[in-house]
């Protein structure tokens, strides 16, 4: 029996700008070969204190990050964030053991 493997393609980008249309807020973000990809605000994963932050595409201005594409909608690349994010996530997890010391810093407390 063979298996498939689905390769994933995780694209570092720069996020230089926003956009919105109909209601519809996106992130302008270029890669290295300066293509463009649209990142929908809903696709954007700022799970951190996502109730604190009022401008989540503002709050990534000149940040580099990793996506996945999505595909295109009329004349946009789309992108996500969030589930570039939930792959690197498991990918990490999964390489953990046991009695594994990991490194961190503490980015906030709450109560």
């Amino acid at each position: 029996m063979e298996t498939k493997v689905q390769t994933i393609n995780l694209i570092e980008v720069t996020v230089v700008g926003k956009d919105e249309e109909n209601g519809k807020k996106y992130a302008i973000a270029l890669d290295q070969q300066n293509r463009t990809y649209y990142i929908p605000e809903e696709e954007i994963g700022t799970q951190f204190q996502a109730d604190r932050i009022q401008d989540k595409i503002g709050a990534l201005m000149g940040a580099t990050v990793t996506i996945i594409p999505l595909g295109r909608e009329g004349k946009r690349n789309l992108a996500s964030r969030k589930k570039a994010m939930e792959v690197l996530n498991k990918e990490y997890y999964d390489k953990l053991k046991d009695g594994d010391i990991v490194e961190g810093r503490i980015i906030g407390l709450s109560p």
